[in-house]
């Protein structure tokens, strides 16, 4: 709620005066658009504040740049026909549409450049003449005077494999990829997705992404035809043969892309053809891994628009980051003299749509600014668009002096001036007030002095007229305040001035506050989900430490800790992990893994008061790590230690273990082992004339290369210790399913670089491996075979489960970038 206080009378400014003289003497000028309705009763705050934006662009402002818009041609020389739906397509006329609209784009003159968003020819134009369709409506595109940005989509490979439309449509883009990226303006950059990067159609028979498109459709799709939805619910009906999904290295290189643009501050466009919020489209037109691009997307601030194709009704919306989401209509759908094209006009601060609408039932489509997104309806199925009377002036002056009461005086006193000159215009036609003090036929110079007299008294006066209200007295969310300070920070968004309007007339209207009048906040800076807290408030990340139940929490923690230690344990081996703990200072936080159940029996050690336990029967220490070591929650610590409950540590300092780490510049590590019946690997082995070593020989044959495990570049996963850093890579690469974690231990050189130098044996603090099968007898006797071999066997299955993952993933990666895979990826 604001008070205005008594402020001094405001003088003319110079540029006002001179504006009204300019505006009199210039008889052409009309600031009003020609398409603003006469009646403009009711209209809200926000319906002024869009007539004062309309006025705005007349007063000069250009856009940094402007590029057409276009989706879904799908031009085939075939007759008429219907969707699936049973919606009309035009397959002849979506040329006509086509045509139109680069000859529109042509006679613009200020287009850069076309996005194209996929579908050029139609799934039914015939086999033997796709090559030569494409080319026709690619050579269509060619008449536009500049460059045209393609988009692939599902009708486009039912044609041509994609390699042969990458070639026709120029896009750049190399080894079969259609993602990449642009930037027209050095404050903007086009990111365009590849939506068929995993797909059963477009790639080659047996290719690593058909299949793994074909095992996403088979896990999600229970039909034979998957194409159809049937029986499926909800948003899993975007699992369809016709959509596609983006894959795991082009999210790497999204994620690349986005990074550099927040480090150059640039605003992000993202083009896709497939659709990327499900309030945006139809569920049956969605990527198949939307969820996972979004989570990308809205990691970053430089995103502000999503622009998509393929739902051919069209959509819009703005997801809980403020980011817009415009999936275009289809030309393919328009009925005969109706377009479905556009041109977006690009400021630093805003996108405005001018888009032709596909038919006549589409004409209610609000199209006042939406969140920054402003739209004009052009290319209507009209023989011309009209020409209302100008409205009354004096509406004008109401008009400004509303926008002012309501908390708006900078947009109230910018347009004042643009009623001010066709008041002077009428006065100077039809004499002052309406009544006639000089003749009608008086000479041009004689108006024009009147006019500039009453131009500078009337500026006077206006400027007295209206007190001075600081828009900071308006208690608005904090993130539309820092849009008003800082244009820098985002686009516009009419949805939260509809808030701050709001708040406004009810903080105006009522003495006393409520609830319901208190400002609503949105940072979409804040982590995923907390949009709707104070900033200073969010604590994205956590600890172990513990805490008391009373007094001042800032003097609960007399040590915090900088390390953490694990243990996964049973109660038998108590004494052992007694004698184990007593080897970590206070530096150091316990944390206990109990695979047994068993808890409270540990509360016989002093330390075990202070420890964290954790219980799960019968699971491993990896199972633990993944659901109770996330890295946010570790973040605390600079190193973790992951260690079984069989060591026997009677020569190991933990804080001179840490020592040696720092020293060596380890970011893995483990203690060496005492050679004896536990000593599998002769990595491991402690060697008695160094402080760390960090490579060996093994046996002939077990090293490919010198600088690869086991011969470097590896420790055990029985007592591994991580850097901050390093778990957070290591934790993503941990297996949901594959709890015994063998195999880990030689792909843990995947998260430090150089790995050879990064990962070690710490020779000076040794332990000894007991070889104590504890967790073996949790397993369950079959088949005539002991517990602790069933267990065996699952750790086998496991490693050779997850060198198959690993080796696949790699492959699949290094055949989409057209690099050959090494020879060898994991032992």
């Amino acid at each position: 709620m604001w008070r205005s206080r008594k402020q001094p009378p405001l003088p003319p400014s110079p540029a006002f005066l001179l504006s009204s003289f300019i505006g009199v003497i210039w008889n052409e000028i009309d600031p009003w658009p020609n398409y603003v309705p006469r009646d403009t009763i009711g209209w809200s705050a926000c319906d002024l504040l869009q007539l004062a934006s309309q006025m705005a662009t007349l007063s000069g402002l250009q856009p940094l740049f402007s590029f057409g818009v276009i989706s879904d041609v799908q031009y085939a020389d075939i007759p008429d026909g219907h969707s699936f739906s049973g919606v009309p397509r035009y397959y002849r006329h979506s040329m006509q549409v086509l045509q139109r609209a680069i000859s529109k784009w042509n006679d613009h003159k200020r287009l850069q450049f076309l996005m194209n968003f996929g579908d050029i020819v139609d799934g039914f134009c015939p086999k033997d003449k796709s090559l030569i369709t494409v080319q026709k409506v690619v050579k269509e595109f060619d008449r536009f005077n500049g460059p045209t940005y393609h988009m692939i989509g599902n009708h486009c490979l039912y044609n041509l494999p994609r390699s042969k439309l990458i070639s026709l449509l120029k896009m750049p883009s190399i080894h079969d990829h259609a993602y990449y990226d642009f930037s027209p303006s050095p404050g903007y950059r086009f990111i365009v997705l590849d939506a068929y990067d995993i797909s059963t159609i477009g790639w080659p028979p047996g290719h690593p992404n058909v299949l793994a498109a074909m095992q996403i459709l088979e896990a999600k799709n229970p039909n034979s035809d998957k194409n159809s939805p049937n029986g499926m619910v909800g948003l899993e009906k975007r699992f369809l043969k016709f959509n596609g999904a983006v894959g795991k290295e082009q999210l790497l290189w999204l994620d690349d892309v986005l990074q550099d643009s927040t480090k150059n501050e640039q605003k992000v466009v993202i083009c896709c053809h497939l659709p990327l919020h499900p309030k945006a489209a139809s569920a049956k037109a969605l990527l198949w891994n939307y969820e996972e691009v979004l989570n990308l997307i809205h990691s970053y601030k430089c995103v502000k628009a999503c622009f998509a194709g393929h739902d051919h009704k069209g959509g819009y919306t703005v997801d809980s980051h403020g980011i817009h989401h415009r999936v275009f209509e289809a030309a393919l759908e328009c009925p005969p003299e109706s377009n479905a094209y556009g041109h977006i006009d690009v400021y630093h601060d805003r996108l405005s749509l001018i888009v032709g609408l596909p038919s006549s039932s589409l004409l209610s489509l609000p199209l006042r600014s939406h969140l920054g997104i402003e739209s004009e309806a052009v290319g209507l199925r009209r023989s011309e668009r009209g020409t209302l009377p100008a409205p009354r002036v004096d509406l004008g002056f109401q008009i400004c002096r509303l926008l002012i009461h309501l908390g708006c005086p900078a947009f109230g006193y910018k347009y004042c001036w643009v009623f001010v000159i066709l008041k002077l215009k009428d006065m100077a036609k039809l004499g002052f007030g309406g009544r006639s003090m000089l003749p009608r036929k008086s000479n041009e110079s004689m108006r024009m002095i009147i006019s500039t007299v009453i131009g500078i008294v009337l500026g006077y006066l206006i400027g007295i007229s209206f007190p001075t209200v600081s828009i900071t007295k308006l208690h608005l969310p904090s993130n539309i305040v820092s849009y008003i300070e800082d244009r820098n920070s985002g686009l516009t968004t009419q949805t939260l001035l509809n808030h701050a309007w709001d708040s406004a007339n009810r903080n105006r209207n009522t003495s006393t506050s409520n609830t319901d009048d208190t400002p609503k906040i949105y940072v979409p800076t804040n982590p995923r989900g907390a949009e709707r807290l104070p900033p200073c408030i969010v604590v994205p990340e956590s600890d172990f430490y513990l805490r008391r139940l009373w007094g001042n929490p800032d003097e609960d923690l007399i040590v915090q800790q900088k390390y953490l230690v694990t243990f996964t344990v049973g109660y038998e081996q108590k004494n052992n992990i007694d004698a184990a703990v007593k080897k970590f200072s206070e530096n150091f936080t316990i944390l206990l893994f109990h695979y047994d159940g068993r808890t409270t029996e540990w509360d016989e050690f002093e330390w075990s008061k202070r420890a964290i336990h954790v219980s799960a029967r019968k699971q491993t220490k990896w199972w633990y790590a993944k659901r109770f070591l996330h890295p946010d929650i570790v973040a605390r610590y600079e190193y973790i230690f992951i260690w079984d409950e069989d060591l026997g540590l009677e020569h190991f300092d933990a804080e001179e273990y840490i020592k040696l780490v720092k020293k060596h510049g380890l970011e893995i590590s483990q203690p060496g082992l005492e050679p004896n019946n536990g000593l599998t690997w002769q990595m491991t082995k402690r060697r008695g004339d160094r402080e760390v070593h960090k490579e060996t020989e093994e046996r002939p044959g077990w090293c490919a290369d010198p600088h690869l495990p086991p011969c470097a570049a590896f420790v055990e996963i029985m007592a591994t210790v991580f850097s901050r850093d390093a778990w957070r890579c290591v934790w993503h690469m941990i297996q949901n399913d594959l709890v015994h974690g063998w195999g880990l231990d030689f792909a843990l050189r995947k998260c430090v670089e150089p790995a050879h130098e990064k990962i070690g044996v710490v020779d000076a603090q040794w332990i000894v491996h007991q070889v104590v099968p504890s967790l073996g007898n949790q397993g369950q006797a079959e088949k005539g075979k002991a517990p602790w071999e069933g267990v065996r066997e699952r750790c086998r299955k496991e490693w050779a489960m997850f060198q198959t993952r690993l080796s696949d993933a790699e492959k699949a990666y290094y055949h989409s970038m057209g690099i050959p895979p090494p020879n060898s990826t994991v032992t």
